[in-house]
């Protein structure tokens, strides 16, 4: 953290796993891993720093990747069971009550890198799977922390994919406040499938420009 603020940084990223706070029943949070997050926490909060907290790996996974925290075949199953959604929404429910008056919190992210599958495209997965998970999500963190930042990312949302980008709505059309959503500046300028390399700054600053140009229309 010292190094990260002599860079001039004034906020991280924090990760971590459902399993550091929540049991796999469900029902039981582990005073360990609060202590562990508090410690970061207070850190952060000595060196005027923010930090949002980011569940890399939710009860079941939430996309096909190792650092969801699931082993292969074990993982991105989130989205097809009601129990891992149900636990993901308590845990976020515990946190928000937890950190709620937390100056030093920044936000929420309430998870890395969703890749849901089913039917149809990527976007229309979004709109079908994705999008009432956040619901479920944000409306646990609401009923005990009205203030705090969410941030919200689509499905596999990184650079170029301008489908996503646009799939996503205007919060207030779902009821939502103090909203940020997040895309992930990966230097794959196509899609997964058939994509390219451009390591250029000119290149990656003009898409950046652009996401962000697409994003304040909710500013409106």
């Amino acid at each position: 953290l010292d190094r990260l603020k002599s860079l001039g940084y004034n906020c991280i990223r924090l990760p971590f796993l459902y399993d550091l706070i929540q049991d796999d029943t469900g029902t039981n949070y582990l005073s360990n891993g609060w202590a562990r997050l508090d410690g970061v926490i207070e850190e952060c909060q000595k060196r005027r720093m923010w930090c949002i907290l980011d569940l890399h790996g939710t009860p079941g996974g939430q996309n096909g990747f190792d650092h969801s925290g699931q082993p292969d075949g074990l993982c991105n199953m989130l989205w097809g069971s009601q129990s891992f959604k149900v636990r993901t929404a308590a845990l976020w429910n515990q946190i928000a009550a937890r950190y709620s008056n937390n100056t030093a919190v920044a936000g929420y992210d309430l998870f890395n890198e969703p890749d849901a599958t089913g039917a149809g495209t990527k976007t229309q997965v979004y709109s079908n799977n994705i999008l009432p998970v956040l619901d479920q999500v944000y409306a646990a963190i609401r009923s005990n922390d009205t203030r705090h930042l969410v941030f919200m990312e689509s499905n596999f949302m990184y650079t170029n994919m301008w489908g996503d980008i646009w799939a996503c709505p205007a919060p207030a059309s779902r009821g939502w406040t103090n909203v940020v959503y997040e895309y992930h500046h990966y230097d794959r300028v196509g899609n997964w499938s058939g994509d390219t390399y451009d390591p250029r700054f000119e290149t990656h600053k003009k898409i950046a420009d652009e996401i962000v140009r697409t994003y304040t229309r909710f500013m409106q």
